[in-house]
């Protein structure tokens, strides 16, 4: 009997799941984007472990030092164009307005080249005026770096509207798996060739030729994907809307980087390139926490702007409480393996590495509050409520840039870590009481016995 009712429920689970409903495509997306994305963050551990390695302390220190700043300078380059994309692209493919949809990845591809290569041109020029206040090796580092920019923007826009097509696979696989393994790779070539002595212009310029190969593959992507009525039909512009709405981005997309970057920067300044990596060694094992919830914004994203397009309140409620679900069943075993073996996690970037355990401890916390609010940005960003979320998103970055000048000088990474935690903690329940007070929707954890 028992075995019957199993089968039974199997049967009907596996229907379902063959399902078109949003919820169908949301579990087979989230399926897909956690087997894509589990492998990119074990892939991108590695990477970081093997560089770490390879290039010591000191040269990767300088190295995630640069990439801090490039990822700061691109948030620019971006324009806001990166969530605007995901937003714009599904909201059109279901509405069936070809002529936006074409109209519009043509005009943000053009935008997202001209910012960033823009922002590019004026770091190249920043680094000539310096002259003589700068070595050889740091001028021909930066100028790979800025080159780096616009690709690295390029990348991420395309990678977008594949998203917004809700091809997950297609639009994670190059950054996530093809990224690391061709910088790993290129890196080692490299230690090899040079009898193990390779440094941070040797793996900047490596990241670059990956970079370059991953936006080609995605670009690729786009154009087989796209659906055959957008290539046969003139396209349209919205310029007005698109622009209000990624000025809007923008701003959040700058708060934001302010957030996850500034420790970094301000770690940097006052206790040195070292120390910076030894502590981003720290956020990228207790960004882990929050993986559930990364992948599940993959797929949600576009199906939030669609059925808010559509009207579908009752199959969105349906979809954020699957998304905070997933996020919390992922949270809670990855956050108890970090506070086991977070030490011996670190140790294997290198022995310097485990000074970073209790600032690992700290952030872990912070990403718990992260990973159980669930999609709370999400749904801010893919509803039209970019100007609210910007508002919070600028109170909480000028607050995590206070937090970091009052704790990091006398308190070091751990400092760093606990100012971003508050504000990590901050971010997601400020949003998440907004939503419920506004839409009465719970979207994070609390959906699971709210209405």
């Amino acid at each position: 009997m028992t075995a019957d009712v199993m089968k039974k429920t199997a049967e009907g689970v596996a229907e379902w799941l063959r399902g078109d409903g949003a919820g169908p495509v949301v579990a087979r997306g989230a399926a897909e984007a956690f087997v894509v994305n589990m492998v990119g963050a074990g892939l991108a551990l590695i990477c970081n472990v093997l560089l770490a390695r390879m290039l010591g302390a000191d040269e990767y220190g300088f190295y995630i030092y640069a990439l801090g700043w490039m990822l700061i300078l691109a948030f620019g380059g971006k324009f806001g164009l990166e969530s605007s994309s995901i937003r714009y692209v599904a909201a059109y493919h279901a509405n069936r307005e070809w002529g936006l949809l074409r109209g519009y990845l043509g005009w943000s591809l053009r935008t997202a080249a001209v910012t960033s290569v823009s922002i590019a041109l004026v770091g190249f020029g920043i680094v000539a005026l310096l002259g003589g206040h700068v070595t050889e090796k740091e001028v021909h580092f930066y100028l790979v770096t800025f080159l780096l920019l616009p690709f690295t923007v390029l990348l991420l826009i395309r990678s977008a509207a594949l998203q917004g097509f809700k091809k997950v696979v297609m639009a994670q696989a190059p950054s996530s798996v093809l990224l690391p393994v061709v910088i790993v790779g290129g890196v080692f070539a490299n230690w090899l060739a040079h009898d193990g002595q390779v440094g941070a212009v040797e793996a900047m310029t490596v990241h670059l030729g990956a970079t370059i190969i991953s936006f080609l593959v995605v670009f690729y992507f786009v154009r087989v994907n796209q659906p055959p009525e957008v290539v046969n039909t003139a396209p349209e512009y919205c310029k007005g809307e698109w622009i209000k709405t990624a000025f809007s981005l923008l701003a959040i997309s700058g708060f934001f980087v302010v957030i996850q970057q500034t420790d970094i920067i301000i770690v940097g300044l006052f206790h040195g390139a070292t120390h910076s990596g030894i502590y981003a060694a720290a956020n990228k094992v207790a960004s882990f926490v929050a993986s559930g919830l990364m992948v599940v914004n993959i797929i949600v994203a576009p199906t939030i702007s669609q059925l808010h397009t559509t009207g579908d309140t009752y199959e969105l409620k349906r979809v954020l409480r699957m998304a905070a679900i997933f996020s919390f069943v992922i949270a809670i075993p990855v956050a108890v393996s970090v506070f086991l073996f977070g030490g011996w996690i670190l140790e294997l970037f290198g022995p310097r590495f485990s000074e970073a355990y209790v600032a690992l401890l700290i952030l872990t916390l912070g990403q718990m509050v992260n990973a159980l609010a669930g999609a709370v940005g999400l749904f801010m960003t893919m509803t039209g409520n970019e100007k609210v979320m910007a508002r919070i998103a600028g109170c909480c970055a000028t607050l995590n840039v206070m937090f970091n000048f009052m704790l990091i000088p006398p308190f070091g990474i751990e400092g760093a870590a606990a100012s971003t935690a508050c504000t990590v903690v901050l971010w997601n329940v400020g949003l998440a009481v907004y939503i419920y007070r506004r839409f009465g929707i719970h979207v994070s954890v609390l959906s699971l016995v709210g209405k």
